[in-house]
């Protein structure tokens, strides 16, 4: 039909097929030759391009189509609106990831016991490790000296961190803690004890000081606590990257993202499955398993933001998929084996549905 038009004609029409590209492909093939002809039939003599006004309505003829739902299938209205919330969360965790790929990385154990040696003031006995992170924070580095009678004040703690090139204190601002009190165990991860001379089998708070500051040097936040008693002086260095300044703008456009290709594909799928075959079940048993993962995520996404850029050790969103007791039952790895689990049925049944034949053209809906 096409080789009889004139060379102007064959020009447009492959400019309106390319705009057709909007539709889903199944739209196309039953509805995409009648669209074109009609806008060819419609043309002016001599037009080579189309007007603006059809140019816009077909791309948002072809973007609402995407959208739209088989009508009379509520169980489709269920799944997509799970299938956008389970998405959105998963791109969150992905602009998350992406965001920390700006991260500083973290000293290295030598470093640390320099630091460590010289904030105490003697050669101590140092204890480090590397914790890998947990489902709520990012990696850390710690260090741990005992057995220094020295006492240091906040200004030679903070002399210390300066020469080596450390800025002390929180965006430009001044940050100490010097203390003459004993220290509850919410500051200090446990307080300092004694002996009871009463009862040798028990122990009591005993007089103790803290000292603590923290400092930011290459994208890294330091923090250093020195809790001293009258014959002993235990120094704890923990060190965390700060949070990259992108992280929280890609987390909410992961988010947006992450929702429309949820609804979009909950939609694909729901035509391609209307006689209700493996693809509808397929579709339903991916959403239960992805619930739970995409809870943990929500849940990471809502401490991510009630807290601020200067939290010592930031929340970050993708590490609910970290092996933790994220919930209080099931075992450490859950959220990650039913991501995995969720993630590969989700992918067979978008197989499945896509695989199957098109629906009956009577059963396709036409355009509003």
């Amino acid at each position: 039909m096409t080789a009889a038009w004139p060379t102007g004609d064959l020009r447009l029409e492959r400019r309106y097929r390319r705009l057709l590209l909007a539709y889903p492909g199944w739209y196309r093939r039953r509805h995409g030759t009648e669209i074109v002809t009609t806008l060819l039939e419609m043309a002016e003599p001599g037009q080579r391009r189309p007007h603006r006004g059809d140019t816009w309505h077909l791309l948002a003829s072809g973007v609402r189509q995407r959208f739209r739902l088989p009508a009379r299938r509520p169980l489709a209205v269920v799944g997509a609106v799970l299938a956008t919330l389970i998405l959105a969360a998963f791109g969150a965790a992905a602009g998350s990831w992406l965001g920390w790929r700006g991260g500083a990385d973290l000293p290295d154990g030598a470093a640390v016991s320099e630091l460590t040696t010289a904030l105490v003031g003697s050669a101590p006995e140092n204890r480090f490790g590397r914790d890998l992170g947990g489902p709520w924070f990012g990696a850390a580095m710690s260090a741990t000296a005992d057995n220094s009678p020295q006492r240091r004040s906040i200004a030679e703690i903070n002399a210390v961190l300066a020469a080596r090139g450390w800025r002390v204190g929180i965006d430009g601002k001044p940050y100490g803690v010097d203390s003459a009190e004993p220290m509850p165990s919410v500051e200090l991860g446990g307080q300092a004890f004694g002996p009871d001379p009463g009862n040798p089998l028990q122990s009591v708070p005993i007089p103790s000081r803290l000292v603590r500051t923290q400092a930011v040097k290459d994208g890294v936040r330091l923090q250093a606590d020195v809790l001293s008693t009258a014959d002993h002086s235990h120094l704890s260095v923990v060190a965390a990257a700060t949070e990259p300044a992108a992280t929280r703008p890609l987390v909410v456009a992961g988010c947006v993202v992450g929702g429309v290709v949820g609804w979009m594909l909950a939609a694909a799928v729901a035509y391609r499955s209307r006689r209700r075959g493996w693809p509808a079940a397929g579709a339903l048993g991916s959403l239960l398993v992805l619930a739970l993962p995409a809870v943990a995520v929500y849940g990471n996404v809502l401490r991510l933001f009630r807290t601020g850029r200067d939290d010592f050790i930031p929340y970050v969103v993708h590490a609910a998929f970290t092996p933790g007791n994220y919930y209080p039952l099931g075992p450490q790895w859950q959220v990650l084996a039913l991501t995995i689990a969720g993630a590969l049925l989700a992918t067979t049944t978008v197989l499945l549905a896509y695989l199957r034949p098109d629906p009956p053209p009577h059963q396709v809906p036409l355009p509003d």
